[in-house]
């Protein structure tokens, strides 16, 4: 089993989370109230943006990948609750200077990013777009410096309907 444990904020545990490698997953203590994964260890700062993954390996990997140097998080309970705990850490998450999204490459993943990003104010929301299905998945097969140019390149989001400034230019030339 892998064990991630979820904090309060004084710091306590109120949670852990359990994962099979089969990814059968269940909880111990209060799953309700739980905070962003590893949320505990970053305080809102209005000059480095916060990534958001949407599992805990994930947040780790990138983490390693950026050596634990920015702050990184992961939704708890996977893409389908991705808008709710989001929710719950709204505040918290309006204190950096921006988030970029870096949920998995799947159907669920990439509605739950749009979905996300709509809580935030325009232009605070940036949306990595993975080749393969998550996070880990990039790292495990070597290809670190590509994701580390995902997160780097992330797309600002634009709700529906409204066209960028930098896509008039391309379809006016």
């Amino acid at each position: 089993k892998h064990i991630t444990y979820y904090f309060d904020d004084t710091g306590g545990i109120v949670a852990e989370k359990y994962r099979t490698k089969d990814k059968d997953f269940s909880w111990k203590g209060s799953a309700k109230s739980v905070r962003l994964f590893g949320s505990q260890l970053w305080k809102p700062n209005k000059k480095i943006s916060i990534t958001i993954t949407e599992g805990e390996i994930d947040a780790m990997s990138v983490s390693q990948l950026q050596n634990n140097m920015y702050p990184v998080v992961s939704i708890p309970n996977g893409a389908a609750s991705a808008v709710k705990d989001v929710k719950k850490s709204i505040e918290w998450l309006l204190g950096f200077k921006e988030v970029v999204l870096c949920l998995d490459n799947d159907k669920v993943g990439l509605e739950a990013a749009q979905e996300v990003a709509k809580l935030f104010p325009p232009k605070f929301v940036r949306i990595a777009s993975l080749p393969l299905k998550d996070a880990n998945e990039m790292l495990r097969n070597g290809r670190g410096f590509d994701l580390k140019n995902c997160l780097r390149d992330a797309k600002p989001f634009t709700p529906d309907g409204i066209i960028s400034g930098n896509d008039v230019m391309d379809r006016l030339k």
